[in-house]
Formats: C-alpha cells, structure tokens, sequence
C-alpha cells in the first residue's frame, strides 16, 4: 500500500483503524495459498508452454504502435502490480 494511501486511511478514518475485528473461523478454510501450478489434465503445463507465456509477456509486437508489452504496466520487478 502507498505511503500517502495509508496515511490518507489514517486520517480520514481513525477510528476504523481501532475498531475490533471479529474473524470468523469457519470462513478461514476458504482461504488457501494459491497453487504454483495450476494442474488441468485437459491442459498439461509444459516447459515450452511457460516459455512461450514468457516471451508473450515481454513481447512489444503485440501492442498496437509496437511499445507496449504486459510488463510495461505490470512490471514483474514490483510483483506485476501497476
């Protein structure tokens, strides 16, 4: 999160920051770690699938003026978060 995002929350709403949260227990069991690796039998991952994916994700000829590629707005550098 921000700096200024968090300090604005701070500021504007202080008293949610205090506020007591109740957690359901029950409702934990739906959250899990996300899977390295999505398995579908239909689909088998494979070596020059990842590969493929890879270059897709860096590659600028799919942009309309050739200059923009995934990366350029998700930058892998900052954990593909724009």
């Amino acid at each position: 999160m921000k700096i200024a995002t968090l300090l604005l929350i701070t500021c504007l709403f202080p008293a949610a920051l205090r506020a007591e949260v109740e957690v359901n227990r029950a409702m934990l069991g739906m959250f899990q770690p996300i899977p390295e690796v999505a398995e579908n039998p239909a689909n088998p991952v494979t070596d020059a699938k990842v590969d493929l994916g890879r270059m897709l994700y860096y590659d600028t000829r799919l942009s309309k003026n050739r200059s923009v590629s995934c990366n350029t707005c998700h930058d892998l550098a900052s954990f593909g978060d724009d």
